[in-house]
């Protein structure tokens, strides 16, 4: 179920019954495309997918919190988090708990960009990706949907909501008459930063 973007089915315990429950309508497209442009052991190890399917409603995860999710102890829940903050590089410990023995992680912003609207929380305000775009804009002038794609090598539906946020925050606006396709070219909004 998480493969095709929908929610794990929700287990209820009372005593004697057991009721399951799954959620119904289609998956979330976004997460989909991002679950498939991973690699492929990654792309199905039911460990990985419910950790990302917990970070698309809640802005962090720690070891005991993933450990019920998939039934795990802590330690070996902890061994997920860190293949997925080292290997896979999804993640990232917050500063706060790096030197714990148990860190709570977060989405790395690029991965929070890729995941757009599949993510119920943005990490908005200047993050990395931001940065890299605004200086881009500094040297160039301008940047493209493209350019960014391969700055990040994220699939052009990540980059165009992140465009949007940033359209909407003033940081960049349209230049230029192009309506849509490779021609079109963003500069500094009235909110770009001096």
């Amino acid at each position: 179920m998480l493969r095709v973007g929908k929610e794990p089915p929700a287990f209820e315990d009372q005593g004697t019954l057991v009721r399951v429950t799954l959620a119904g309508g289609i998956g979330h497209d976004v997460f989909v495309r991002f679950i498939s442009d991973l690699p492929l052991q990654a792309g199905r190890d039911v460990n990985v997918l419910l950790a990302l399917s917990h970070l698309r409603h809640s802005s962090s995860i720690d070891a005991l919190r993933l450990g019920g999710l998939i039934q795990r102890q802590p330690v070996e829940a902890q061994e997920v988090l860190a293949r997925m903050a080292t290997e896979l590089t999804l993640l990232e410990p917050t500063r706060r708990t790096l030197n714990k023995p148990f860190p709570t992680y977060r989405l790395r912003a690029g991965v929070v960009a890729a995941l757009s609207r599949a993510v119920a929380y943005h990490r908005r305000g200047i993050d990395g990706m931001d940065q890299k775009i605004i200086d881009h804009v500094r040297e160039y002038g301008f940047i493209t949907n493209r350019t960014i794609q391969r700055i990040f090598d994220v699939h052009v539906f990540a980059v165009r909501d992140l465009l949007n946020d940033l359209r909407e925050s003033r940081i960049l606006e349209k230049i230029g008459d192009a309506r849509g396709g490779k021609g079109v070219r963003y500069g500094p909004g009235s909110a770009f930063p001096k």
